[in-house]
């Protein structure tokens, strides 16, 4: 969903700190406006680099008119297997954008309406199921092949 977050504009610019804060700097708070803007070079480009700063780094927004195209989400595909399911990285940004878009009461930016996926496997990192589909119909497993292969062929719903 990586791709389609950041298409539908829920996916914010962020990139790792580059070193740890002083010990006098509240690192706990989930709320984006209490976190610093990242300060770095101008030509760091995040999109391929998979190790992390140092562990326990923090996700910091970028400051206004930076350059977007050099964080993670940049290499974000459209298809069930790409950089958002195996990038840690995407994920993490994707991540502190939810924050974001949480505390800015901003969650419609998650609304894409009805997507129909003609029983091709789709990655489900975030999926609703009625309770009365999931204690008839129980998952074999397979999550991502029950949710979006088997359940839309056997109950006849593409939605």
């Amino acid at each position: 969903m990586s791709w389609i977050h950041a298409r539908y504009g829920a996916i914010h610019p962020y990139l790792p700190e580059q070193k740890p804060p002083t010990k006098d700097v509240n690192t706990t708070s989930w709320r984006a406006s209490h976190l610093p803007l990242w300060e770095g070079p101008d030509d760091y480009d995040f999109r391929e680099k998979l190790n992390a700063p140092f562990q326990g780094h923090r996700w910091l927004p970028l400051p206004p008119g930076s350059n977007p195209y050099k964080t993670p989400i940049a290499t974000s595909t459209h298809d069930a297997s790409g950089p958002g399911w195996y990038n840690w990285a995407v994920a993490a940004q994707q991540h502190a954008s939810f924050f974001r878009n949480l505390e800015n009461e901003e969650l419609w930016r998650y609304d894409h309406g009805t997507w129909v996926f003609w029983a091709e496997q789709f990655s489900i990192q975030f999926v609703a199921v009625w309770g009365k589909t999931m204690r008839e119909h129980p998952l074999t497993g397979e999550d991502e092949k029950d949710l979006t292969i088997h359940w839309p062929e056997k109950l006849g719903r593409r939605e």
